[in-house]
């Protein structure tokens, strides 16, 4: 497969070329942009900024195929808007890699949540959690994400709050203990520092109602995978508690 052309995001008055696609999930219809070329199929590049002021994303750029040199590929996707348009659908990862460390940011609804680098040849975690994670969680638990991200490799603050979920009968301190088990083996450092080899653009996307993807990147939470039995359970039980919740509201 083709190389495919990266976004472009600002972020902290630096130009970044990143992993993701932030118009997924957009609920506006994509224009049909034509194929720029092999390197672009899917037919525009987006440019990106995340706002100092509010640590929100937006979209402010969006170049397409034009063979007559006026066309605002922006405008024609939202012709009722003027300027930047804040990206309210996107929810997920977007990341970008320099000579020297790999960053994420993680974001919901368009609002970022956390901002997490990590050095290549070192173990510096550096994180910054955002007044936005209380969208998400109580005051309780972000005091216990702060400590967690605040020391990322030091078990100790993951199995307090791992002993404080499960007084309040919350099964996710399970997830948290094994988590810890999993880390005696790969520092969350090695984690975030693995080769990706990939040459297609991570779409990033997460479902915004897939809150405990959101938890399980605060919480340090290694990535789930098949054989993650009580991830699989804890998400049908959410589904039923819905649906209890659904048909209770008709």
């Amino acid at each position: 497969m083709t190389y495919q052309i990266r976004e472009s995001l600002f972020y902290r008055g630096r130009e970044h070329s990143i992993r993701g696609m932030p118009l997924e999930g957009c609920e506006t219809p994509l224009p049909a942009f034509e194929a720029m070329s092999s390197a672009c199929w899917r037919g525009y590049i987006g440019t990106w900024e995340v706002n100092d002021s509010d640590d929100a994303l937006y979209l402010i750029r969006l170049d397409v195929s034009d063979t007559q040199g006026d066309r605002d590929g922006l405008r024609e996707m939202f012709p009722t808007n003027t300027g930047s348009v804040e990206a309210t659908w996107y929810s997920g990862e977007l990341s970008w890699e320099s000579a020297d460390q790999r960053t994420f940011l993680i974001l919901y609804r368009g609002k970022l949540l956390l901002e997490q680098s990590v050095r290549w040849t070192t173990s510096v975690i550096e994180t910054r959690l955002t007044r936005h994670v209380y969208r998400l969680f109580p005051s309780q638990e972000f005091g216990f994400l702060h400590a967690i991200l605040g020391n990322p490799n030091d078990p100790g603050p993951r199995l307090i709050y791992a002993d404080w979920l499960d007084d309040h009968g919350d099964e996710r301190g399970q997830l948290l203990r094994r988590a810890v088990e999993q880390q005696k083996c790969a520092s969350l450092h090695q984690r975030l520092t693995i080769p990706d080899h990939r040459h297609d653009i991570a779409s990033g996307y997460v479902d915004p109602d897939e809150i405990l993807w959101f938890w399980r990147w605060l919480a340090g939470v290694p990535g789930r995978t098949p054989e993650d039995r009580a991830y699989a359970e804890l998400l049908e039980k959410s589904r039923r508690k819905n649906d209890t919740s659904e048909q209770g509201s008709k």
